[in-house]
């Protein structure tokens, strides 16, 4: 099964915790994480676009100049995922991961085919 996490990021370059971002997405093929900078101001755009150079079949990146609001965010990240036509399910992880990528992928595996949400 196909993972699809959408991330909003708002100036999260000292909260984002590359290293599990980078840990996870090694053991994971089938994930892929959306990270929505939302006109972030510091450096967390450099954070992300190092995770994208390390994993560019996993981590696509849309990118605001000015901030529109962590709903929007979000709301842009699952229409983007529709668009693309990306497989799998759809999740949403705060940039922290106060939420872990473990736990939201054991989550999603508990979903099968008969959940479907219009």
């Amino acid at each position: 099964m196909y993972l699809n996490i959408i991330v909003p990021c708002y100036n999260e370059s000292d909260r984002l915790p590359v290293n599990k971002y980078f840990d996870f997405l090694k053991l994971n093929k089938k994930v892929k994480i959306i990270f929505v900078n939302d006109g972030s101001t510091d450096s967390t755009k450099n954070l992300v676009n190092k995770l994208f150079n390390e994993f560019p079949k996993q981590i696509k990146i849309l990118s605001y100049k000015i901030n529109k609001g962590k709903g929007n965010a979000v709301r842009d990240g699952f229409l983007y995922a529709v668009r693309q036509n990306m497989n799998g399910n759809l999740a949403y992880l705060d940039a922290d991961l106060s939420t872990s990528l473990e736990e939201c992928k054991l989550l999603s595996e508990k979903i099968n085919d008969k959940v479907k949400f219009v």
